[in-house]
């Protein structure tokens, strides 16, 4: 069953990106019809699930990335750090309680663009079938999110 937790995140998750770039590609106005509700722009990167959830996913996703090398299997390892970096992308942008400040949303974004790139250069890594290159990159992804727990969460 843990097995597929983390896909059924996936699908989960991909499916609400793909949403919100819609609303994204659409909202000339600010607002945008999908279905029978409309959507502000700024609704867009509003969480629907809460952020500790989220991190938790992430954690466990970042996990089966080595899992996933480690049994040679680089298609999915990617796939998992391309996801990642999806959902740190949607969170540079989203709403939390603690960071209310412009210094601490600066210090937020750092640390998610931060691990968005990483998990970017972890899949390209992955793409090339570079073990070796996906465990460093998983080091320095890990030690910053690491940190950024340290400062917002712990």
């Amino acid at each position: 069953m843990r097995r597929y937790l983390p896909l059924s995140f996936a699908v989960l998750v991909t499916a609400a990106f793909l949403g919100l770039a819609g609303v994204n590609g659409r909202a000339e106005d600010g607002a945008t019809a999908i279905g029978r509700t409309t959507v502000s722009k700024a609704d867009a990167y509003r969480l629907v699930a809460p952020l500790d959830v989220l991190m938790e996913m992430e954690e466990d996703m970042l996990a089966v990335i080595l899992e996933k090398v480690d049994k040679a299997k680089f298609r999915s390892a990617r796939r998992y750090a391309y996801l990642l970096a999806e959902i740190s992308n949607i969170c540079i942008y989203a709403e939390y309680d603690g960071v209310d400040t412009d210094a601490k949303k600066k210090e937020w974004r750092k640390y998610t663009e931060t691990a968005r790139d990483g998990l970017v250069e972890m899949a390209q890594a992955a793409k090339k079938k570079d073990a070796e290159r996906v465990k460093a990159i998983h080091s320095k992804v890990d030690k910053t999110c690491e940190s950024c727990h340290d400062k917002f969460r712990d």
